[in-house]
């Protein structure tokens, strides 16, 4: 939500007039702590309290977070206590970064002089005279308003570029995509942060060696995105800034559990991104119970994943049965050992849906791991997005963002590759934030993928790089060797001479030139013997 300009310039005035104030009262000096508490008083009274100044700032709070003045306007102006908290509850839920800055600025110049409110509370407490009675606070305040102010400048500039992102959206952009994150003090990350991602990337992918911090980072972003109380234990206070688009709105989120500042959570009266879904790396473990959040699916102690074959499906073949047909043949695809998936109403509740796998009727818990791990993540991602968009019935038009951790667990080599295309193909409005361990996963990927490489040290904790490289032409041992993955060399450990590696494209190429090779020898021999050939002529 962009911050008025009226409300700007009243904050810019308020500074400069408090500034002046300030060098009076310093210039000043008084023999007893009453007669500084009386002359503090008095000018503060004459500079600000005059003429309703009340108002005027409390007018200047209405406009910063767009709340309405109503008819009643002197009423709600004066019950200050009461517009306080009305200001700090707004604040939190459309404007928690600001809160959460104002909040960091009074701790930091608190000193336990200035404890008695916290956020724009303390400010108003300020304005109306119940604190300021010392130099030495009206200092403090002078510099927490100066700091504010400089901040709220910043920040409304920031919005109205990102204001300015939103009307440029292309019909390529994607109607739910993370444009920027920032994360501090999170498990291992000190402080990341990742500026303009395009509103088209449909896959965000994060490389790095194992414990770098890569599924902190997904963990992070879902939290910001989709909090839970239950996922927030973090040794000390973390701080998590999102900037995403929602069917083109910009949703700014800061999520906190800064307790120091006593206000934990800021998010919390902030809504989710409900078409969302989060995957970890085990993905084999069914749900028996209700869907439970889907971040602790990020963990793979706590990851249960719905089964859409034993309830959901046979529903929708029955109601809808043109989503049915879809999900059937998008499953069909994705499970290269399956050639069919047949629904079977017995009229009973034992109607199920079973899987052709090489020639023999399975259920789902019959099928191979990777198999399964296919269905039942796809399954799970179908079903939270179906549940807010009930009325798609083909999977092309969902819409949503999806985190996977670990992309390529439990595929074959030929169907990492294929299937983040497939994804891409099946699913081109939801965007996937995932990371992974294979270049070969890379090579089904569009072009305007994103990469980020997590890096971590001792001192610097987690960090990541944003690498722009073209993966067009790349073949995976190039791939490798690059700064995605940063191997110096992809030799086989038993190799004894880079003269003898081949470098032939594919494996074909090698059979190719050996047999090439051996053409070449037996026709030399063949001229040997009738003496046509002599000292390699």
């Amino acid at each position: 939500m962009p911050i008025s300009e009226s409300a700007l310039i009243f904050n810019q005035a308020f500074c400069e007039k408090l500034e002046r104030v300030t060098t009076t009262i310093n210039a000043q000096t008084f023999e007893t702590r009453e007669q500084e508490k009386e002359f503090v008083r008095d000018i503060l009274e004459t500079n600000f309290y005059a003429n309703k100044p009340q108002s005027d700032f409390y007018r200047f709070l209405c406009n910063l977070y767009g709340i309405p003045l109503k008819d009643d306007e002197r009423y709600i102006l004066v019950q200050t206590t009461t517009f306080s908290s009305m200001v700090d509850e707004y604040a939190a839920k459309e404007h928690p970064n600001l809160l959460k800055k104002f909040t960091e600025i009074v701790i930091e110049y608190n000193n336990d002089k200035l404890r008695y409110r916290y956020g724009l509370s303390l400010l108003i407490a300020a304005e109306t005279n119940t604190l300021i009675n010392s130099v030495y606070q009206v200092n403090i305040l002078c510099q927490i308003s100066a700091k504010f102010n400089q901040w709220l400048l910043d920040y409304a500039a920031y919005i109205e570029q990102q204001e300015k992102q939103l009307t440029t959206f292309s019909k390529q952009s994607l109607p739910n995509c993370l444009t920027y994150f920032r994360i501090n003090n999170f498990q291992c990350i000190k402080h990341i942060e990742a500026f303009e991602i395009p509103t088209d990337t449909q896959f965000i992918v994060f490389t790095g060696e194992n414990g770098d911090g890569k599924t902190s980072i997904l963990q992070a972003i879902g939290l910001g995105m989709h909090h839970s109380a239950d996922l927030s234990n973090n040794n000390g206070t973390f701080d998590i800034e999102l900037v995403y688009n929602s069917n083109h709105n910009l949703i700014h989120k800061q999520t906190s559990n800064d307790i120091a500042a006593s206000l934990p959570f800021l998010d919390k009266n902030a809504s989710f991104l409900n078409n969302f879904a989060a995957y970890g790396a085990s993905r084999l473990k069914v749900c028996k119970t209700d869907p439970i959040n889907p971040l602790f699916n990020l963990n793979a102690e706590t990851a249960e994943l719905q089964n859409i074959t034993t309830y959901w499906l046979p529903r929708v073949a029955d109601k809808q049965p043109k989503l049915y047909e879809n999900i059937r043949q998008l499953l069909i695809k994705l499970l290269p050992n399956v050639s069919d998936i047949i629904y079977k109403d017995n009229n009973s509740v034992n109607a199920s849906v079973v899987f052709v796998e090489k020639g023999h009727e399975v259920l789902l818990q019959n099928l191979s791991a990777g198999h399964k791990s296919i269905v039942l993540m796809i399954g799970d991602m179908i079903l939270r997005l179906y549940n807010t968009q009930s009325w798609i019935d083909d999977p092309k038009d969902f819409t949503g963002i999806v985190l996977i951790d670990e992309l390529e667990a439990h595929l074959h080599p030929k169907w990492q590759k294929l299937f983040p295309q497939i994804l891409a193909e099946t699913f081109p409005k939801v965007q996937f934030i995932v990371t992974t361990h294979s270049p070969i996963t890379l090579l089904g990927m569009p072009n305007n993928t994103v990469i980020f490489n997590v890096q971590r040290n001792d001192d610097a904790g987690t960090s990541i790089e944003r690498l722009n490289i073209d993966l067009t032409n790349l073949q995976p041992n190039l791939i490798l060797t690059s700064p995605i993955f940063g191997m110096d060399n992809i030799f086989n450990t038993n190799n004894s001479s880079i003269n003898l590696v081949h470098t032939g494209s594919d494996f074909a190429e090698i059979d190719a030139r050996k047999n090439a090779k051996n053409r070449v020898k037996a026709i030399i021999q063949q001229l040997k013997e009738e003496g046509n050939y002599e000292n390699g002529h």
